[in-house]
């Protein structure tokens, strides 16, 4: 977009400043070539640094500003004055427009300052008559609509503002749940490696089982740690060999029980030796 745009105001620029060589019109043309220079910074400033957005929308604005009274200084606009006036305050509102919401407020307000001063400087100390019967209107026209366009801007910059404090106060929430729920499970693990340690070196059956089932929730607790590191953006797996039986084993240890209380009877049988790489 930008590009395509400083390629139409070249030529147009271009195309000006031949016309003025050709009708001799040397004013128009010393003023055209200085809007067509600040043309030029701009694209510069956005080249040596793409954060300079608001110097070049502005020096952009203020060379089209030269260029519209430039008209008026070169007597070009004689005949049908009033569809020009009404041609260049149109104009005059989109450069406001633009300013509004690519600078903020305060440059708005000095762009139409600018403006009605540029007017009132036509009108007044160069004598050209094609403001006066309309003095009123297109300073009232520039006026209106800077203060449309600022009031916009302004709310769009808060509608923004809220948004980037909501996402803020969001991720504040997140990061305050994720450090209760790591909290939560470092602290049940606790009790759990107490009932461990309390039945490993137990030899009967149930003290077996109790180790197995307790070291089993050790684990989950474990892989809710791990969902939880899977946001951070240096996690990486741990892989590594394990015993392609013992993790069979295991699972049929982890539905033992509610095997048993429905009467069902799980046999294993373990043809191959195998390793799996996993973390």
């Amino acid at each position: 977009m930008f590009y395509a745009t400083s390629v139409i105001f070249t030529v147009r620029f271009t195309v000006l400043m031949i016309l003025n060589i050709k009708n001799q019109h040397w004013t128009f043309l010393y003023i055209n070539s200085a809007g067509f220079l600040l043309f030029l910074m701009s694209i510069v400033f956005l080249l040596i640094k793409k954060d300079n957005v608001r110097t070049a929308t502005l020096i952009l604005v203020y060379s089209n500003v030269v260029n519209v009274f430039a008209d008026y200084n070169a007597g070009s606009v004689v005949q049908y004055q009033e569809v020009y006036l009404a041609r260049d305050l149109v104009i005059l509102n989109i450069l406001l427009l633009i300013t509004a919401f690519m600078a903020g407020k305060k440059q708005a307000i000095v762009l139409s300052l600018v403006l009605i001063g540029l007017i009132l400087f036509h009108t007044f100390a160069l004598n050209i008559d094609t403001f006066r019967p309309f003095l009123f209107y297109s300073i009232f026209f520039i006026a209106a609509g800077c203060f449309i366009y600022s009031l916009l801007a302004n709310l769009i910059e808060s509608t923004l503002r809220m948004s980037i404090q909501a996402k803020a106060e969001l991720e504040t929430l997140g990061q305050f749940k994720q450090n209760i729920i790591r909290l939560v499970f470092h602290d049940l693990k606790v009790p759990v490696n107490s009932i461990i340690d309390l039945n490993r070196n137990r030899n009967d059956n149930d003290s077996v089982k109790t180790v197995y089932y307790a070291d089993s929730i050790n684990r989950q607790l474990e892989n809710v740690l791990d969902v939880e590191r899977l946001e951070e953006p240096e996690m990486k797996p741990e892989m590594h060999e394990e015993p392609l039986q013992s993790l069979l084993e295991s699972a049929v240890k982890a539905v033992e029980v509610m095997a048993v209380r429905k009467n069902i009877r799980i046999n294993t049988h373990f043809p191959v030796q195998g390793m799996l790489v996993c973390d």
